[in-house]
């Protein structure tokens, strides 16, 4: 817009955030409320939509890459990269705290966003005891990141929301209590 240029394509989006973000800047936005990964985004259309294609994939530096090894056979995918993750660090007072209570059995559950946040987590609590502590994931991806590190995953979220994840968490806590 800054150039007063128009793009006449297609972007597809995944999630609701960022589709009512893009809605009102006269893009073509597409997306289906149904899809909760990017697979299921571009399995929610036929192949032929992509085949041939020209397609830039928006990511962070930490991407899956999920959209270029699902279309890269059929269509040519640009990757740009625009954003990084930067491992922030708590400071000692509370890694001290967080590992007292941890070793104390006084942590029940760690809630997990992203799988950086899991490998954070890991490089500061991973020789604290956590035999006690339930691990709950926004979805299926940061789910699997967990389990790989030896989290006990006991909820995953059925929608990669925050909204959905506090409702769903909120009515499993109380299903179990």
């Amino acid at each position: 817009k800054s150039e007063s240029r128009s793009f006449e394509g297609k972007v597809y989006v995944l999630g609701k955030r960022i589709k009512t973000a893009l809605e009102g800047s006269g893009l073509n936005v597409v997306s289906n409320a149904a899809a909760n990964t990017a697979e299921e985004l571009i399995n929610a259309f036929d192949r032929a939509e992509f085949a041939g294609k020209d397609l830039l994939f928006i990511r962070g530096d930490l991407s899956v890459r999920t959209i270029p090894l699902l279309l890269g056979d059929i269509a040519r995918v640009d990757e740009l990269v625009v954003y990084k993750t930067i491992e922030t660090a708590p400071e000692n007072s509370v890694i001290e705290n967080v590992t007292g209570r941890l070793n104390a059995g006084g942590i029940g559950w760690g809630c997990f966003f992203s799988p950086s946040g899991v490998d954070s987590f890991m490089t500061h609590f991973a020789g604290s005891d956590l035999d006690t502590v339930r691990a709950a994931a926004i979805g299926e991806t940061t789910a699997g990141r967990a389990k790989e590190v030896g989290l006990d995953v006991v909820f995953v979220s059925k929608r990669a929301n925050e909204e959905d994840f506090a409702a769903g968490f909120a009515a499993y806590i109380k299903n179990i209590e």
